[in-house]
């Protein structure tokens, strides 16, 4: 059949059935979408509920847009779905997306991350501003305040580090929330080589800067949190006793301004500071809505993942990274996507621009395996993709109970 014939046999099956059959996963459907003699079909959830539908379409990558009996349409994240409904209707069980960096192609090489993207990002150095959170005050202030506390001891109070940490932050103007509602707050957490000094060494590598950038303020205003170790009695690495001071200063900056939305905290960090996002993610399960763990991945943190939660997880790597490196992210990926996550896994290579001693040209090489934030930071869908996720409240009730349980069998 010629293509002006089949035009032909399509515009005159539009005029019989009035647009009424469509392509879908159930069949078709009949006219009007209302399930008039088509057949009913059922769709798993991740919390075990099944309900009926007449017709299935994709939203992209992301989601589903069902008909229900009775001509209702609902839209459902992937993230709503079984294991099994996941692997059958978007074919792949760990849910990952595996792609380049949009600025592979162009080959942005370090010396342009380093100089003038830093240059760029300097003036936003100034904007945050310094604070000091003693969880010692904290927590007796908490105990005057809340009355569920009854003790000091229900509280963290961290014993063989100092109770006080140094953490810079950024609030939106007034003007920049005019006629919004909460907006998300993300807490960057730096590697080893940004622990102690200035301020100055701790924007060494100022790429987080990109959630204050005037061009994202306008699009999607948040709060920015970046804590501070000291590198003396706090050492240089997020410790578990570090970790807990980052959550006592999370919930502070909750008190202290109202608009920091708190199903839309997200955490993320480079190099000890990506392992130290992974830490946060896992064993304070519903407290955070996603993390972007950058140059960070071990497969000894699987373990850590114990209770499901419908977050999102965007990690990035460079393609030169140490196999140990990569293969425990990628781990960690499967298993968190198979618990429910949204996952996303990037990797790309990292350029440097070197002058050749004998011919005096520019040439570009190979750059550094572990330097991923050089790149991943400016990946234009991550900041929209990580805002759309928020927590999950169940997660935190399934430790709590898994805790009391475990306590009870003690």
């Amino acid at each position: 059949m010629s293509r002006v014939g089949r035009v032909f046999l399509v515009l005159l099956l539009v005029s019989l059935f009035g647009g009424g059959v469509r392509e879908c996963f159930g069949g078709t459907v009949s006219k009007g979408g209302k399930g008039n003699g088509a057949r009913s079909n059922v769709l798993e959830l991740s919390d075990g509920r099944k309900i009926k539908f007449v017709s299935l379409s994709k939203v992209g990558k992301k989601a589903l847009r069902v008909v229900l009996p009775g001509g209702k349409v609902v839209v459902l994240p992937r993230s709503r779905l079984s294991e099994a409904e996941r692997k059958r209707r978007f074919g792949s069980v760990t849910d990952l997306h595996y792609g380049k960096a949009v600025f592979q192609k162009s080959a942005l090489s370090t010396k342009w991350f380093s100089d003038a993207f830093k240059a760029k990002m300097m003036p936003f150095v100034k904007e945050m501003r310094r604070g000091v959170f003693d969880a010692r005050k904290a927590a007796w202030k908490r105990l005057v305040d809340d009355p569920k506390v009854t003790s000091v001891d229900q509280l963290f109070l961290p014993s063989d580090v100092s109770p006080v940490m140094e953490y810079y932050y950024f609030a939106p103007s007034k003007k920049e929330l005019r006629g919004r509602g909460k907006v998300p707050l993300v807490v960057f957490l730096h590697g080893i080589g940004e622990a102690g000094g200035d301020k100055m060494n701790l924007f060494r590598h100022p790429q987080c800067l990109v959630f204050i950038h005037p061009k994202t303020r306008k699009r999607h205003p948040c709060y920015l949190l970046v804590p501070h170790l000291d590198g003396k009695s706090q050492t240089i690495h997020w410790l578990d006793e570090n970790l807990g001071l980052v959550v006592g200063i999370v919930d502070e900056m909750l008190r202290k301004y109202p608009r920091i939305d708190p199903d839309r905290v997200y955490v993320t960090g480079l190099s000890s500071g990506g392992f130290a996002s992974w830490d946060l993610l896992l064993n304070f399960p519903g407290k955070f809505a996603g993390a972007v763990p950058v140059s960070a991945g071990d497969k000894y943190m699987l373990d850590q993942i114990k209770v499901p939660q419908r977050v999102g997880v965007w990690c990035f790597l460079n393609t030169n990274e140490n196999k140990e490196m990569r293969e425990g992210a990628v781990a960690l990926l499967r298993k968190s996507a198979e618990f429910g996550a949204d996952c996303r896994y990037t990797t790309s290579q990292c350029e440097v621009e070197r002058v050749d001693k004998k011919t005096g040209q520019k040439k570009r090489v190979r750059g550094p395996e572990h330097f991923a934030w050089l790149w991943a930071y400016a990946e234009p869908e991550l900041i929209p993709w990580l805002f759309e996720h928020r927590r999950d409240k169940k997660a935190a009730a399934a430790a709590a109970a898994k805790k009391r349980k475990k306590e009870g069998g003690e």
